[in-house]
């Protein structure tokens, strides 16, 4: 990294307590008790009730202020980034960054630092670096404050931290993720930065000097937890998975959980707008958890049984800024359950349904990774019924059709399309879970297979009208969507060309074969820049060779005779079709995409 990790220093915060807590009894008992309690979530005693603490600072470090001008010099000019963010909120979405005031912090910085920035000097450079140290040393309270006036105030203008520098680092990568790799602003670049994924790393490590530096005071608060949310959107794109990935989520959830977002107050002084924001934000980190958790099939690390953050008001980012009078004029719009009635689709329409699907998914997850669970097929049956009828509930702007690309909107389609994906992927679980435990033959698990590949296609067919939406999420949608199902139609293709004689599934074997064509093609679309082109090559190999053994098999040679050293039988099982047959799915489990596929399927 840039330098050794700044000493953290200044008082210890405890953040959220909950109902097991040392201190659970004395709070829940308060009104009964003829003492001050004072602040428990500070363990060092200070009492403050401002939002902005001013216990006393800790000296600043050499380090710290070395390591922010480090930073500071990974800054594209004030043009490039006014062009990055334009184009961020332009193509992408992200229901945590609230667009008012992503752009009030981005104009706040440049007017307050652009011209030390210009000159390039480190000695100006410095000051700045120890104007954001002090300033990122003041504790910034978890309570309510009276306005989002002030709320945002406390993090941007004198008071700019490295908490918020480094969301406008991450904005300005995830912004350079969504270029073509020939598009002009790139074209333009030095040649270290020319291409999407240079460009995107060189902010990573301005994200990655902000965090350590913020790491300095041994407190969170919600640009900081936004900052790590921001942080692991802009990883994911640079690398798809790996433990550094993993502990970095591991850390936004710590984050999370320890700010209480996780566990919205009962009562209390209500600032709307900001408790809007924090519920966006849990949801965002909660919609994240189970997608990462799916897919690397893990344990989620946030569960819905220890959460009860409310879904946020299906409010615009500028509704929600609005006056009293006018905000109560939005809502009365609303209708019973939060959703807008006018078939609008804004950030807080997307993130209530994957809420809603995450929700469901949560449930899913729990009985999928449990080692010794053996879900009934009546609880299997019941959350398939759940995600019909949740996915039936939304508004029709979410629900995808195929045939509305015409009368609909890039950005509305590519979202609508995403969302029914995880419902449908939720479906593929169910039925694979099913399969597994022997509960009737597997033909749900291939029509929902089938399915899948079927959108995935659809998306591939319509990328050039998704260009802007596409790119950027591709490779990720092939590998969480594409690889699993396109891996169940490949394998049965393969059993029943093997043994035809004993085919017991329906499987349309020229309309499979042609897909699993496409899909292959999907696979070779993946560029060199994107994070998953070294996990969709290794898919590529092996839908590959299983087509080759379907298309093209080996002339049948007489096998020698078993002897007792001979090696054991590895020929693929049929798929499953009765509760002592489930080879299959637990091969298909054991394929590590991340390695070289060394396998025989002749």
């Amino acid at each position: 990294m840039f330098c050794d990790e700044p000493e953290r220093s200044g008082p210890i915060h405890a953040g959220f307590l909950g109902p097991t807590s040392y201190s659970a009894i004395f709070s829940e008992h308060q009104s009964q008790l003829d003492v001050d309690l004072g602040d428990w979530s500070r363990d060092s005693g200070d009492k403050d009730d401002s939002f902005i603490s001013t216990v006393s600072r800790p000296s600043k470090d050499l380090c710290s202020i070395d390591l922010g001008v480090r930073a500071l010099q990974q800054l594209p000019s004030q043009d490039n980034c006014e062009k990055l963010l334009d184009r961020f909120f332009r193509v992408m979405d992200y229901a945590a960054l609230h667009e008012p005031t992503v752009r009030y912090a981005h104009r706040s910085f440049w007017s307050r630092y652009g011209g030390c920035l210009a000159s390039g000097k480190r000695s100006r450079l410095a000051c700045i670096s120890e104007e954001l140290c002090d300033n990122s040393q003041s504790v910034l309270g978890t309570a309510m404050p009276d306005n989002l006036e002030q709320w945002r105030s406390s993090f941007t203008d004198s008071r700019f931290r490295w908490e918020t520098l480094g969301t406008l680092f991450a904005i300005y990568g995830l912004a350079a993720m969504s270029f073509s790799d020939c598009d002009l602003f790139l074209e333009s670049q030095p040649e270290s930065l020319n291409d999407r994924k240079k460009y995107a790393s060189h902010m990573e490590r301005g994200v990655e000097a902000c965090v350590l530096l913020c790491d300095n005071v041994d407190a969170c608060n919600d640009v900081k937890v936004l900052l790590l949310h921001c942080a692991l959107i802009l990883q994911g794109y640079c690398v798809q998975s790996g433990y550094l990935l993993w502990r970095r989520h591991g850390s936004l959830v710590a984050a999370i959980t320890a700010m209480g977002l996780h566990r919205e107050p009962e009562s209390g002084r209500s600032n709307f707008p900001l408790k809007e924001l924090r519920r966006r934000l849990f949801i965002a980190t909660f919609v994240h958890d189970k997608i990462r958790a799916t897919f690397m099939g893990r344990p989620p690390l946030l569960s819905r049984h220890y959460c009860n953050c409310a879904l946020p008001l299906d409010l615009s980012d500028e509704d929600i800024m609005e006056s009293e009078e006018n905000l109560a004029i939005a809502k009365a719009k609303l209708d019973d359950n939060g959703w807008n009635q006018d078939g609008k689709v804004c950030s807080a329409t997307r993130a209530r349904a994957f809420m809603l699907s995450s929700l469901l998914r949560d449930e899913i997850l729990e009985i999928s990774l449990h080692p010794s669970s053996q879900p009934s097929e009546a609880i299997i049956c019941e959350l398939r019924s759940k995600c019909d009828q949740v996915y039936s509930q939304l508004p029709v702007s979410l629900r995808w059709k195929s045939e509305r690309l015409a009368s609909t909107s890039a950005s509305s389609y590519y979202w609508q399309i995403f969302l029914h994906l995880e419902f449908l992927h939720s479906k593929f679980l169910l039925d694979k879970l099913q399969a597994l435990c022997g509960q009737g033959d597997s033909q749900p698990l291939l029509d929902t297979a089938r399915q899948l590949l079927d959108v995935i296609l659809v998306l591939w067919k319509s990328r050039d009208c998704l260009w802007d939406y596409v790119q950027c999420d591709f490779d990720f949608l092939i590998a969480t969507y594409g690889a699993p199902s396109a891996g169940v139609l490949a394998i049965e293709l393969l059993k029943q060309s093997k043994t035809p004689a004993a085919i017991k599934l329906k499987l349309p074997r020229s309309e499979v074969v042609q897909n699993l064509s496409v899909f292959i093609c999907c696979l070779d679309w993946v560029r060199e820049t994107d994070s998953g082109f070294a996990l969709c090559g290794r898919m590529r190999k092996i839908i590959g060779h299983i087509l080759d053994s379907i298309l093209d098999p080996s002339p049948s040679v007489p096998s020698p005779p078993i002897e007792a050293t001979s090696p054991i039988d590895v020929d693929i099982p049929p798929l499953v079709s009765g509760p002592d047959d489930t080879d299959f799915l637990q091969w298909l489990d054991a394929i590590d995409w991340t390695k070289d596929p060394m396998m025989d399927l002749n």
